[in-house]
């Protein structure tokens, strides 16, 4: 269980019997908190609370003003200010990690921040509607109708990081990052309180490139400050790369006695550790690498199990293994991650930044920017110009990333996606800023299914509320000035990171290690696919998988990699077999 797990009945009757929170601290169980005629919310936090004075509502989380600084308690106007404008005051002039529960006369508002860095799904129950932190939660709170949908289990399968309300267990939904769920006795009705797109709404006016790096160096410093405000001693989990050592940096700024790990993959995987190790000494942190063991993951195993998708991948299980094991030998108390960093700080891989800077700027600024955008990749200018005319000619939005090898003939058509509050996006919006939130929402739910939660915080800065909106408030081009993506981030810490990490290009991963652990499970992978409840479904291709692994032949990275996709969903499946009945 996450250490801030939480669940709540908002129930339609105000004499509504308390509901028994399974699991959570008692310390902090929260009982009939708030009524108004009609609704009662009953609940319990394992974690972080605050408690509105006269019941009007709870925050469940951490919660941050506009300089960093954390809530410990929350004035009576200000809850009523939070409540008469339906959250969105809340959301405008606070941050955080939270849910909040708000409790207006005549309804009960449920609003998340837009991180979604703390999860929450809605279920009903006989008494009313359940809200939680994970799909257990909500079981064991009495939500009803709870099985497995099969649409969307083959969407999981078809979609790469797709993210709606609707997940793969029908009876549950997800409250979306910056929505809000409204109860009342008549209905529920979810509105959406926060989107990218008004973030970016100046950039025909842009900042100067020495402006948007102070901007964005202030949002990384205090989002990193502001959450690790109660952690004596946060492990960065350093990998070397950019991201990482940028929010390495800020916790030097913030003055914070960090440990830092970096996790290998093995030989077979890119070795950071000498780039990490320079970081670490750079700050005069302790370091420590530790190299993935493939024995400490158990393929049968979902870590999604709690949850209500299998968004959960096999070899994180190693990850989370070598994390704990660092930060327990370090004494340290919460873990933070460079996570984000490639989505939010605008790693660039597509000729948007061109085609933005035509719109607002003209000719000549679109000219400078495709040669910085061949100079990064090392296209020629010719091949780059190609490639914005093909993305100018492409009038349909590009198809959400997708893959459908090794699934049964029959069910390789694309399942429609469902809206996202953020998507599609609005008619006229720049394509820096479409790519910009697709990536926002591809990185919806990455923390929350981590083991290493159930023992310390996760924190994300770089996924951070003000992170997020100062990011985009700057221009596509600029992040790619003298032809180096991430270059206003890459500015903003150039006196305090060595230079070797600030001229980077290379990234590592984990495909090496992940291969190995296909090869060192084959046979299991084989059996849990060809005699499990995907194949019951009919939704594998079982003749091709049966080809792929009756013999010892090798299989690439990208198969393996699939292959393992399709065992991390079959585990979840089981997962949930003996809990549904």
């Amino acid at each position: 269980m996450r250490r801030d797990s939480f669940v709540a009945v908002l129930a339609r009757a105000r004499n509504a019997a308390p509901v028994a929170a399974t699991g959570l601290a008692p310390r902090l169980a929260l009982d009939a908190t708030g009524s108004r005629p009609g609704l009662a919310f009953h609940g319990a936090a394992a974690g972080p609370a605050l408690i509105l004075p006269h019941g009007l509502g709870i925050v469940w989380g951490r919660l941050f003003d506009c300089s960093g600084a954390m809530l410990r308690q929350v004035p009576e106007p200000t809850a009523r200010v939070w409540i008469a404008s339906g959250g969105a005051l809340l959301v405008d002039r606070f941050w955080g990690s939270y849910v909040a529960l708000l409790a207006a006369e005549d309804r009960v508002i449920a609003l998340r921040d837009p991180s979604g860095a703390l999860p929450c799904y809605i279920a009903t129950a006989e008494q009313g509607v359940v809200l939680a932190s994970d799909a257990h939660r909500a079981q064991d709170a009495g939500a009803t109708g709870l099985a497995i949908d099969w649409t969307e289990v083959l969407s999981e399968l078809q979609f790469v990081g797709r993210r709606t309300a609707r997940t793969a267990l029908a009876g549950i939904t997800e409250l979306l990052p910056g929505t809000a769920l409204s109860v009342t006795q008549a209905n529920l009705q979810v509105d959406t309180l926060w989107s990218p797109y008004r973030f970016a709404a100046g950039w025909r006016d842009p900042p100067a490139f020495d402006e948007a790096r102070r901007r964005v160096r202030e949002a990384i410093a205090l989002s990193v400050r502001g959450l690790t405000t109660d952690h004596h001693r946060p492990l960065s989990e350093l990998s070397g790369g950019v991201d990482s050592s940028i929010v390495t940096a800020a916790l030097h700024l913030a003055r914070r006695e960090a440990r830092c790990v970096t996790v290998r993959g093995g030989d077979a995987d890119l070795d950071e550790t000498s780039y990490a190790r320079e970081v670490a000494q750079h700050f005069g942190f302790p370091w420590r690498s530790v190299t993935l063991d493939r024995q400490t993951v158990d393929l049968r195993r979902s870590d999604a199990a709690a949850l209500p998708r299998p968004s959960a991948r096999a070899f994180a299980q190693a990850v989370d293994r070598a994390s704990l094991a660092a930060a327990a030998e370090m004494g340290c108390d919460a873990f933070v991650s460079g996570g984000g960093g490639d989505n939010v700080l605008w790693y660039f891989q597509t000729v948007a930044p061109a085609l933005d800077r035509l719109q607002c700027e003209g000719v000549g600024g679109f000219l400078a920017t495709l040669n910085e955008l061949a100079w990064m990749t090392g296209a020629s200018r010719a091949d780059a110009l190609r490639h914005v005319v093909r993305r100018w000619l492409r009038r349909r939005p590009r198809p959400w990333p997708h893959d459908v090898s090794l699934l049964a003939p029959d069910v390789r058509t694309l399942e429609p996606m469902p809206a996202h509050p953020w998507l599609p996006a609005p008619p006229g919006t720049l394509p820096g800023v479409q790519t910009y939130a697709r990536l926002l929402v591809l990185m919806q739910g990455h923390f929350e299914w981590v083991a290493r939660a159930e023992t310390a915080p996760v924190l994300a800065p770089l996924l951070a509320q003000p992170v997020v909106e100062t990011c985009l408030a700057v221009p596509s081009w600029l992040w790619c000035r003298d032809g180096q993506n991430r270059a206003v981030a890459r500015a903003a810490f150039r006196d305090l990171l060595p230079a070797a990490i600030l001229a980077r290009g290379t990234k590592g991963g984990f495909d090496g290690f992940t291969h190995g652990l296909f090869v060192h499970n084959r046979d299991l992978v084989r059996d849990l696919l060809l005699g499990g409840c995907l194949a019951e479904q009919r939704l594998l291709d079982l003749p091709a998988i049966e080809a792929l692994l009756g013999n010892e032949a090798r299989i690439s990275n990208l198969l393996a990699n699939r292959l393992l996709r399709l065992v991390s969903v079959e585990a979840w499946l089981r997962s949930w077999s003996g809990r549904l009945g």
